[in-house]
């Protein structure tokens, strides 16, 4: 067949020397390489007795059909069999769909046999079996004779068809003009073999992949201008073969991550941008392309969403970013676990690689709570119980300040307190006569005393608001 289609490709090629009749026969060409057989039931003009085969092909007014193998026959008369079992259990017990009884449920249940592959193999087997002893039994008849009735040349020659028969392939074609036929049906379909056709074959049937489109499409229009422009365009990451400025047709509104690559001085650079596609207007958005270094740029649809970077949310961890952010000063990685949390919405965790010099784009749709709305008034508490975490630890760092503080301020309140000592002291000891110098020894040793004080009584209140907002940021934090 392979021969056959291939010669036929080469009479058309020197014959249709135009490209449209090339593609038509290479077109041909493949679609005759997937043929398929097909069970056919067929009765022709010099017999009265309807057959069954395995349709082949038809090529050149001849149709080619070859007979059942023995595995095949084996696992029909299986089938057959099953059939037969089942629909004898219908005619006894009559048939548990109409028959039943309204209200009531038949408890009758057809079990279909299942044909075991040891019982194909034992059908298999006893036919050859069969068909060896019908032919050692026909020759031992013969050999049995007396030796003068058995030509030792008859004897070499019904071995020789006996072992002729044995090694005849199994699978051997039958041919047979179109024009015997008188009707030649299709069991699988139950319609009749066209034979009008001069070539035929049933093609297999290929399921088709389902083609995924590259962005929703709807009924907006985006214009993409770019700086500088022939920059190769990217909508979520997937190249569009399409070169700026041009127009995105067909598209869906919404939220979509455009990208630009244009490759300058061997090195690509990359611009990309977040935009709102809307439908009732002609949407025009500009991009630059920016000198090449890592990052991160994360979009979601809604937007304000808590992003965390290799990090799952609890009550003790704020969020790294809000959405929409790019992340500057990223190193290149594998693996990066990206978790996003907004209330009304259901948490989500993805994994992506970050690239070295390129602007890694994320865009993620969150999908809002519809079903269980207690997850809301949880996700709410949770943020209060975090806040309420975070207030407390707030208040334990601002703590410190009021001791450190306190403490200051105590030291100088002593240092204070010595210098109007060291006054005292000195008017104290020395002349018994009221002059000048013992007045203003007086007047020093109060003015200490009193600053002394000033910065002890301030100290102390500082000391006192810091162990207040210790102990109260301690019971928030924990």
């Amino acid at each position: 067949m392979i021969e056959y289609c291939f010669y036929k490709n080469v009479f058309f090629l020197s014959y249709f020397f135009d490209m449209k009749r090339f593609c038509l026969c290479l077109a041909l060409f493949s679609a005759l390489s997937f043929a398929r057989e097909v069970p056919v039931r067929y009765l022709t003009v010099d017999d009265s007795l309807e057959r069954e085969a395995i349709f082949i092909k038809l090529v050149k007014d001849t149709v080619y059909i070859r007979e059942y193998t023995a595995e095949e026959i084996a696992a029909k008369r299986a089938t057959a069999i099953a059939e037969a079992e089942e629909q004898a259990i219908i005619e006894k017990y009559g048939n548990t769909d109409g028959d039943a009884d309204e209200g009531q449920e038949s408890s009758i249940k057809i079990i279909t046999p299942a044909v075991e592959p040891e019982l194909i193999e034992d059908a298999v087997e006893e036919d050859q079996i069969k068909e060896m002893a019908a032919a050692d039994d026909f020759e031992s008849a013969i050999l049995s004779q007396a030796p003068a009735q058995v030509d030792s040349t008859k004897v070499d020659s019904l071995k020789t068809d006996s072992l002729t028969k044995e090694i005849k392939p199994e699978n051997a074609y039958i041919l047979l003009y179109k024009f015997d036929f008188k009707r030649l049906i299709n069991l699988e379909s139950g319609k009749m073999v066209d034979l009008t056709l001069s070539d035929f074959e049933y093609l297999s049937e290929e399921d088709e992949e389902e083609e995924i489109p590259i962005y929703p499409e709807g009924k907006a229009n985006l214009l993409v201008k770019t700086i500088p422009e022939g920059c190769s365009l990217f909508v979520n990451g997937v190249s569009l073969d399409m070169l700026s400025p041009d127009t995105i047709k067909n598209i869906k509104p919404g939220k979509y991550n455009i990208s630009i690559v244009k490759q300058l001085k061997d090195v690509d650079w990359w611009g990309t941008k977040a935009v709102k596609i809307n439908a009732d207007s002609l949407n025009v958005i500009e991009i630059s392309v920016e000198r090449p270094r890592t990052r991160l740029t994360v979009n979601t649809v809604p937007e304000a969403v808590e992003v965390y970077l290799d990090q799952s949310p609890n009550e003790n961890v704020m969020p790294h970013y809000l959405s929409d952010v790019v992340i500057d000063k990223m190193s290149p990685k594998t693996e990066l676990m990206l978790y996003f949390r907004k209330v009304g919405y259901l948490d989500t965790a993805i994994i992506t690689e970050v690239q070295a010099f390129m602007p890694n784009t994320v865009l993620i749709e969150l999908e809002p709570v519809t079903m269980n709305l207690g997850i809301i008034d949880m996700q709410k508490e949770y943020n209060r119980e975090r806040t309420k975490r975070f207030i407390g630890r707030g208040l334990l760092w601002s703590s410190i300040v009021p001791f450190i503080s306190a403490g200051v301020l105590w030291f100088l309140a002593e240092s204070d307190w010595a210098v109007a000592s060291e006054k005292k002291d000195a008017y104290d000891g020395g002349s018994a006569f009221y002059n000048e110098d013992t007045k203003k020894l007086i007047e020093d040793s109060k003015k200490y005393n009193k600053r002394g004080d000033t910065k002890g009584i301030i100290a102390g209140s500082l000391g006192a608001l810091g162990i207040g907002l210790a102990t109260i940021g301690f019971v928030f934090a924990f």
